[in-house]
Order: structure tokens, then C-alpha cells, then sequence
């Protein structure tokens, strides 16, 4: 039998069938969460934490193949604040990348094109992020960003479709010119308008 915990508590928890999988024991739990507006955060198979556990193969298991299993949750307040310091970081992240790029472009650098990868990738994941995170806000009336942040979106898209383009017909100049003078004012603009001031 396998033993369950929820934030250190044990679970009464009866998989009479044997035929409970990670993913619908999740599903049980969260929705006596939701209506003290949390949710899981975290998962420990028999010691073995999962970061990816809310995706194939973990959440397909069956529980009865573990001797336990450790479920941690958060409030949603705290799980949307930690998304939005990790967005604010990494496009903190993708400005570095950006002037490294311009760089290497100007100056003829081989690894140029894994450089524009990376960043068009990791722009694309952000508009994604962004669109998440402020429509979970509004879920759950939680201020996420200090203005809708969907105002970015086209602008951001059109960038990154110019910076694929130039990358294409190796237009170095155009390359470097839309990552310095478009994509990293807009990225400097995002981090200014976007996010609360955490010190205040």
C-alpha cells in the first residue's frame, strides 16, 4: 500500500480498483485545494522528486508502484509570483543574450545562428508566459503585471518574424540592426511597464 502525503500530513487515500494513476490522485486532491486557492507544486516518488511529474510518464504511473508519495502544495498567489520572478529573470536573461549576438553578428561570430535560435525561442516561450500568467491572474483576481501585457504581443512577433527573416537571407546587418534598435528596447520597455517594483 502506498503511503501519501500532502505538505507532511498523511492522506487516507483508497485505490480500491489499484487502478489510480499520479495524475488523477493530483486531480482528486487539487480539487479540495482549489477552494483554498491552492494547487501542487511539487512531487516526491519515493524520494525521488519530478520536475516535469505533471507530463508523461510520470503522471501515467499507477500509484500502487510506489512505496510513498509526497505531494507539497502552494497558494496560486505564491506558484503566479514565482513564475513572474522567473519571467522577469530570464528576460533579464535574453537581454544579455541579445547584446552577445550583436556582437558575434558584427563581428562575423560562427555560433551567430544558434545565438538568434535562443533567443527567438526564448522570446516566443515569453509571449506564451506572459499570456499564461496574467489570464491565471485574472482567474483568480490576482494583479500579475502593472498593465496587460497583450499590448506587447504583435510587437514582439513581428520582431522576432523580421529577425528570422534576416537570419534566412543572412542579412547581418538587418540581423543586428532589428536585435539592437527593435527587440532590445522592446525587452527594456517589457521590464520597466510590466512588473511591480519589488521593493516597495
Amino acid at each position: 500500500m502506498t503511503d501519501i502525503y500532502l505538505d507532511d500530513s498523511k492522506v487516507e487515500f483508497e485505490d480500491t480498483e489499484h487502478d489510480t494513476t499520479v495524475e488523477k490522485l493530483v486531480f482528486v486532491l487539487e480539487e479540495q485545494l482549489r477552494e483554498h486557492r491552492r494547487f501542487i507544486c511539487a512531487l516526491s516518488l519515493d524520494g525521488d522528486e519530478f520536475d516535469s511529474w505533471r507530463d508523461d510518464p510520470v503522471s501515467k504511473r499507477l500509484i500502487l508502484e510506489f512505496n510513498e508519495l509526497k505531494l507539497t502544495s502552494a497558494t496560486v498567489e505564491r506558484i503566479v509570483l514565482e513564475g513572474v520572478d522567473v519571467l522577469e529573470n530570464y528576460l533579464r536573461v535574453v537581454l544579455e543574450n541579445i547584446d552577445k549576438c550583436v556582437d558575434g553578428v558584427r563581428l562575423g561570430g560562427a555560433s551567430v545562428d544558434v545565438s538568434v535560435v535562443v533567443i527567438v525561442d526564448g522570446m516566443t516561450e515569453i509571449v506564451k508566459t506572459m499570456h499564461e500568467l496574467f489570464s491565471g491572474g485574472k482567474k483568480f483576481d490576482i494583479s500579475i503585471f502593472r498593465q496587460d501585457p497583450s499590448a506587447y504581443y504583435k510587437s514582439i512577433l513581428d520582431c522576432l518574424e523580421t529577425v528570422k527573416e534576416a537570419r534566412d537571407s543572412t542579412d547581418n546587418v538587418l540581423l543586428a540592426d532589428v536585435l539592437e534598435y527593435e527587440l532590445k528596447p522592446l525587452v527594456e520597455e517589457i521590464l520597466k511597464s510590466l512588473f511591480f517594483d519589488k521593493s516597495s
